[in-house]
């Protein structure tokens, strides 16, 4: 496998460590003070409207003073067949209609105008301009593999490529389209799951994931451990199994850069082992992250998500409204298994810090 030397390099940073991209958790300002500390910073702009992820790549620029960062792309195609009118309208009112909602001042409006029709959601393809417009170099991606088509524009630019595996099958596959660096994202992981073969999910832990990947992929692959990364003892332990580097998640969500709203940050520091869930119930693609009242509804109800996207659009403006009045009952709260040794109210640059002290480098 690659050594951390060899992915230092590749990533143009001081230690081997991402920041993981985190859409609603990461801010430019996230980004920007793990680029400062030395690691590689991930802005993640998946589904984002490109006229708003423009928008962040130019503050994220501004505030890295121009040092490298990464640029995370969501991978996916959408689904075919489309789900209908019906299908749509069937969720869509229950979340109008029959989820309880409580203390939540939520008004339900029919989104079927919108929902319906495929070209009104943002694909990777659509964003990959952009990157080049601003000279992105570092470019990782989840959800699927991009088309080689897209690879190899970005291989033109000199883009280095990032990928994302569940599996040794997933790895192979992005091993065979010429990625050098690959997360491995075990099933410990908070966030999106980002497996790609076909209706399959693999839940393979950090510790059997890990020795595969390094026993079957070629040498010059880097791995990057994600998942149960929070300390001295995991990082160290990862690199042990086989990992060139270690990507971080849950620990930043309760930074002072975090976007999370100051109850989903509590919630990390109370949230029980078995509080941490895997649902496709907010938006249509398997997610682990704290149990809510939300979940919980969908999974007693008799509703199935839709595919992502649309399931997530369907359940955006609940999400909102729940964030703005600091409900956390309602809105998505990602979260990896080790979610409750996340630092609350520090700085990004001080977590890192404390990080790279106890690894005594």
């Amino acid at each position: 496998m690659g050594s951390k030397k060899v992915l230092r390099k590749l990533l143009n940073v001081k230690y081997p460590i991402i920041q993981a991209p985190m859409l609603g958790v990461t801010s430019p300002e996230m980004v920007a003070a793990a680029t400062h500390s030395g690691i590689l910073g991930s802005l993640p702009i998946g589904g984002v409207a490109v006229d708003k992820a423009n928008l962040l790549i130019e503050k994220t620029k501004t505030l890295t003073a121009n040092k490298p960062f990464a640029v995370n792309l969501f991978a996916h195609s959408l689904p075919n067949p489309f789900p209908s009118d019906g299908a749509i309208e069937q969720v869509e009112n229950w979340i109008g209609k029959s989820l309880h909602t409580g203390d939540l001042a939520y008004r339900h409006t029919s989104m079927l105008d919108r929902l319906n029709k495929a070209d009104s959601y943002t694909t990777y393809e659509q964003q990959i301009d952009l990157l080049l417009h601003h000279d992105v170099k570092i470019v990782s991606f989840t959800f699927g593999i991009p088309s080689d088509a897209v690879i190899e524009r970005l291989r033109r630019n000199n883009v280095l490529l990032i990928g994302t595996c569940t599996s040794l099958e997933e790895a192979l596959a992005l091993e065979e389209k010429g990625i050098r660096v690959i997360v491995a994202q075990s099933a410990e992981a908070g966030g999106h799951r980002g497996s790609f073969i076909k209706d399959v999910y693999p839940e393979i832990g950090a510790l059997a994931l890990l020795p595969c990947l390094s026993d079957n992929l070629k040498r010059e692959t880097s791995i990057v451990a994600s998942g149960g990364i929070f300390d001295a003892r995991t990082t160290n332990a990862c690199f042990l199994l086989g990992a060139s580097g270690v990507q971080l998640g849950s620990l930043f969500i309760g930074s002072h850069e975090s976007l999370a709203i100051p109850s989903y940050k509590e919630s990390l520091a109370h949230a029980k082992q078995s509080d941490i869930v895997t649902t496709d119930a907010y938006s249509g693609r398997y997610a682990r992250g704290i149990n809510n009242q939300f979940i919980k509804d969908f999974a007693h109800s008799e509703m199935k998500a839709l595919p992502y996207p649309v399931q997530n659009s369907l359940t955006t403006p609940l999400r909102s409204l729940s964030q703005k009045e600091n409900n956390n009952n309602f809105t998505n709260m990602w979260a990896g298994q080790s979610c409750r040794n996340s630092p609350i109210n520090q700085p990004t640059s001080v977590i890192i810090k404390n990080l790279i002290d106890k690894l005594g480098w």
